[in-house]
């Protein structure tokens, strides 16, 4: 983004002149949020007691020239989806259980983040304990509200059952 644009994009959202624009560019290095936040600091406060005025003229309460403020901030510093559901991900994962059991006993439970860590670190190894593991009647189940753990129950009592069937015709 020019400069020219940064300036008219103050003007516009906070009602200020060209020049106080500039200014507040100049006093933060061209950094257009710090400038909007400096705007907010400078200007909003004299605004609260004197009134303001909207950039085609209209007068504006305080309240709406805080809020085309607030507006353009999160126009400038908004949230990628992706950030949001990743971090929704993140914690529903820590509040999510995956329990072990052995013979029917709980064996040890941690949070599922835990364990996806332990995958990322060593996807091999921890896949192939688990695979093996399954032959030795462990089970893996999941415990919490957060993940639909109903379907994912449901697919490992599948494999359970397929493990099951390898076994049968090993030993048979």
């Amino acid at each position: 983004m020019t400069r020219e644009e940064m300036v008219e994009k103050i003007v516009s959202k906070s009602g200020i002149t060209r020049e106080q624009a500039e200014e507040a560019l100049e006093k933060n290095n061209n950094d257009l949020l710090d400038a909007m936040i400096y705007v907010e600091r400078t200007y909003m406060n004299a605004q609260k007691t004197y009134g303001s005025y909207g950039y085609n003229g209209e007068s504006q309460s305080p309240q709406q020239s805080f809020q085309n403020l607030n507006d353009s901030k999160s126009e400038v510093h908004e949230q990628s989806e992706i950030m949001k559901t990743l971090k929704k991900l993140i914690r529903s994962a820590w509040k999510t259980q995956l329990s072990v059991s052995y013979k029917g006993g709980e064996v040890m439970s941690m949070p599922l983040l835990i364990w996806i860590l332990f995958f990322m670190v060593s996807a091999s190894a921890l896949l192939l304990v688990m695979i093996i593991s399954l032959f030795f009647d462990v089970r893996y189940y999941i415990k919490g509200n957060e993940m639909n753990a109903k379907k994912v129950n449901g697919f490992l009592d599948c494999a359970y059952s397929f493990i099951g069937k390898i076994k049968r015709d090993i030993v048979g």
